[in-house]
Order: structure tokens, then C-alpha cells, then sequence
């Protein structure tokens, strides 16, 4: 009877520990993105829908349209989406700016990333550069600053964060994936200091180069950085210069593996669209933001394009890609996730967001209108 009893007992402590995970299990995902409906932003006869870039301050969004004869800024009224005006970037001259790229705000006016010289040119609303920030001294060769939309140059707390991408090794020919990949820029001292290395896993057989481009995002709140790379679940988390790798759940695949070449050796004389294809039929992370409106944080997974290789050979990547989110509170703790995102773009070369008080909006990946920015709206629900 006393081991009857025992093993009763035993049991129902089994059954109250399962219980606990399955009802912890069911928490960790009570929440959810769903698509609400859509939004557009009004724009002029001079700009273009695939403007890029969105930063803003109290009253404006503002993008830059480096698509159109006349390089500009376009600024965009918060209340009601409608373009009201432009800053047209001077070409030539003290004020010349080449090959804009990327947006930040300091001190109330826009700063402007000249994509070859490195140099951030702060501009006033006449395009007129009052100041210019050198932030490419001492940089390796094989790196490279390409702010995209999910890694655009930041400010927190007067430091601007510049991305360093790996470029290529010119005496291997290989991706250099060794170069720390954040830049802190101060702006009162100018000083500069790059941090965190691409994760072990980068140490693989990797070719192309579109695992080089990592997001990342800030939380003014708590002058806190988070970074994600495409092929690596852990995030990491930087406040004043340290760094926490934090281990977060929620992944909805395992491996990388597919990511990955036989050896070095077979990176050699690689044929382009084998490597696109081997990307696009994998898992990866993209995107990640914080949302200041909600405190949390969404990660994009892309889901894998099946058989690429049937596609035509101008298939864009943004017009097949689908995607899931992810969904995390501040303190990383898993939330839910959203179901499959389709008709969306959150591709390297034509992606685009933003966040409101209404929601996400995510770049629609079909734009049939030229006087329109359009985007699908995502809420955060509970289940």
C-alpha cells in the first residue's frame, strides 16, 4: 500500500510539473500579429514609391527618394500620411552630397550617409550642410557600410550606430566575416569604437554575401541596442558598449545547415544563381525592430521559396518570399508569433516599414499606384 501510495503521489507531482509547462507553453504565445487592413502615404509627382530610409520626429516621417532626377527628401505629415513638402540635396558644391543612402536625426536636423566617402553630412530644410562627420577612418578594406532598411545608421543617445558589413578578403576571395560589425560614433568627441563579431556559426563554408546583413534596432527607453543576424537564433543585446547574448525561444525551424557549402574549396568559381538559390530555399532572419507604442520587439523570419530554380531568371525575391514574425515582450521573453505574411517586402533591395500608433506597416511587395507608398498594416492581438 506504501509504494501504491508513492507512486501515486509521484504522479500527481508528474502531472502538476506538465501542467505547468503546457500552461507556460500556452502563455508564452498569446499573442498575435493580424493584418487589419491597408495604408497608404500620399506622395508628389517628383517621388518615387520606392523611397527609402524612414526616420522621424514629433510631426513628420521623412524618406529619401534617390530615385528620381531630383535626389530629395521627402517629408511626409504624421496625422494624415499626405507628402507636404521636399529638401532637395545639392549635387555639386560645399553643400554637394554623392550617392545619399541613409537618414538619422541629430539635433533636430537630418543627417545624410554619403555611401563612398562615409561621411555624414548634416543638412538644414534648404539642403545646405551645416556640419559633416568623418566615420569611415581607419576602416578595414574588407568592411563595408551599407545601411539598408533594417540596419540603418541610428542614434542613441548622441552615439551614432553604423553598421559594418563583411566584405570580401581581395587575397582569399572569401567573405571576411572577422571585423567587429557595430560602430559607435560619439558625436560630441567624434570618437570611434566597433564592437560584437558575426556568431561561430559564420566560421562555416558561406557564399554571396546576404548573410552578411544583419538588423538591428534601438530602445530609447532604456539606451539599449539589440542585434540579430540572419543565420543565428540568439539575439544580442548592447548597453554602454556591453554585450549579453541572450538565448530566445520561439524559432519555428532548427538548423542552418542548408545555409552552408561542402567546404572552402567548393566556393570557388561558384555559379551566381546557385548561391541565390541556396538562400532563398533556406530559413533566415531579416528584419527586427522594436515597437515603442507596444514595448516589444518583432523578428521577421523568411520562409523558404521552394524550387527557385523554376523561377525565371529576373524573378525578384520580394515578389516570392514569404514570412513569418516573431514576437517578443522587452525582456525577450517569447509573446507569439504571427501566421504566414504574404504580398509583402522585406527584401534587402526594396523592403520598407514603419510603425505607428495604429501598427506595423510592412512595403507591400505589389505597388500599383504612383502616387502612393503602400502597406499592409499589422495590429498586435491577443489570442
Amino acid at each position: 500500500m506504501k509504494l501504491s501510495a508513492m507512486k501515486l503521489k509521484f504522479a500527481k507531482i508528474y502531472l502538476i510539473i506538465s501542467l505547468i509547462g503546457l500552461f507556460g507553453q500556452v502563455m508564452a504565445q498569446e499573442y498575435t500579429l493580424e493584418k487589419s487592413g491597408d495604408t497608404n502615404i500620399q506622395i508628389d509627382f517628383e517621388t518615387s514609391f520606392n523611397g527609402s530610409g524612414f526616420i522621424e520626429d514629433e510631426e513628420h516621417y521623412y524618406f529619401l527618394d534617390g530615385n528620381s532626377d531630383n535626389i530629395h527628401i521627402a517629408i511626409i505629415n504624421k496625422s494624415n500620411l499626405v507628402q507636404i513638402d521636399n529638401i532637395y540635396l545639392y549635387k555639386e558644391g560645399p553643400s554637394g552630397i554623392k550617392n545619399p543612402m541613409s537618414l538619422v536625426l541629430i539635433d533636430k536636423n537630418i543627417g545624410v550617409y554619403e555611401f563612398y566617402s562615409g561621411k555624414i553630412k548634416v543638412i538644414d530644410k534648404e539642403g545646405k550642410v551645416l556640419k559633416t562627420f568623418e566615420t569611415k577612418k581607419n576602416n578595414p578594406s574588407s568592411i563595408g557600410v551599407m545601411p539598408l532598411f533594417m540596419n540603418p545608421i541610428l542614434n542613441l543617445d548622441q552615439q551614432l550606430i553604423i553598421t559594418q558589413i563583411a566584405g570580401i578578403d581581395y587575397q582569399t576571395g572569401l567573405i571576411n566575416y572577422t571585423n567587429p560589425v557595430i560602430k559607435f560614433f560619439d558625436l560630441p568627441t567624434e570618437k570611434q569604437t566597433s564592437i560584437l563579431n558575426y556568431p561561430e556559426n559564420y566560421k562555416n563554408p558561406l557564399a554571396g554575401g546576404r548573410h552578411s546583413f544583419f538588423s538591428y534596432t534601438k530602445n530609447d527607453n532604456e539606451k539599449e541596442l539589440v542585434v540579430s543576424f540572419p543565420i543565428d537564433h540568439n539575439l544580442y543585446h548592447i548597453k554602454n558598449k556591453q554585450i549579453k547574448k541572450v538565448k530566445v525561444e520561439g524559432a519555428i525551424f532548427e538548423s542552418f545547415e542548408n545555409h552552408y557549402f561542402g567546404s572552402f574549396g567548393d566556393l570557388k568559381d561558384l555559379d551566381y544563381n546557385k548561391i541565390k538559390w541556396k538562400f532563398w530555399n533556406s530559413h533566415s532572419y531579416g528584419l527586427l525592430v522594436f515597437d515603442p507604442y507596444r514595448e516589444v520587439y518583432y523578428r521577421e523570419v523568411k520562409l523558404p521559396i521552394k524550387n527557385p530554380e523554376s523561377l525565371p531568371q529576373d524573378a525578384k525575391e520580394g515578389k516570392h518570399r514569404d514570412y513569418v514574425i516573431l514576437i517578443y515582450d522587452k525582456d525577450f521573453k517569447f509573446l507569439g508569433k504571427s501566421g504566414i505574411i504574404e504580398n509583402v517586402n522585406l527584401t534587402m533591395s526594396g523592403g520598407n516599414y514603419f510603425i505607428s500608433k495604429a501598427g506595423l506597416h510592412l512595403f507591400k511587395a505589389d505597388q500599383d499606384n504612383e502616387d502612393l507608398m503602400q502597406f499592409n498594416t499589422y495590429k498586435l492581438k491577443r489570442k
